[in-house]
C-alpha cells in the first residue's frame, strides 16, 4: 500500500477497515484504544488489521512486538508502524 500524499498508511487502513473517511480517522485521538470500547475492535478485526499491515504496509507487528503492546491505542500501533518504517 502507498500512503495518498499527506496521509500515514495506518491511519488509511484503519479508515478502510471502520469504513470512515480519512479524516474522521486521523482526527481521532491518539489514546483512543483499538479494541473494546475504543474503536471496538474485536479479535477477528484485530488480526485482519495486522494481516494487512504486514501485506500492505510490509511491518510483521505480532513477530516484532511480542506482547502487542502496539494495538493498545490508535497512537501506539501508528508510532509502532512508522517507527519501523523510518528504519
Amino acid at each position: 500500500m502507498t500512503a495518498t500524499a499527506g496521509h500515514d498508511p495506518v491511519t488509511q487502513l484503519l479508515a478502510q477497515l471502520l469504513g470512515a473517511s480519512y479524516e474522521a480517522t486521523a482526527a481521532l485521538p491518539d489514546a483512543t484504544p483499538l479494541l473494546g470500547a475504543g474503536l471496538g475492535l474485536d479479535s477477528r478485526t484485530a488480526v485482519t488489521l495486522l494481516a494487512r499491515i504486514k501485506s500492505e504496509i510490509g511491518v510483521d507487528v505480532a513477530a516484532e512486538d511480542l506482547f502487542l503492546d502496539a494495538l493498545e491505542s490508535v497512537g501506539a500501533l501508528r508510532e509502532f508502524v512508522l517507527a519501523r518504517l523510518a528504519t
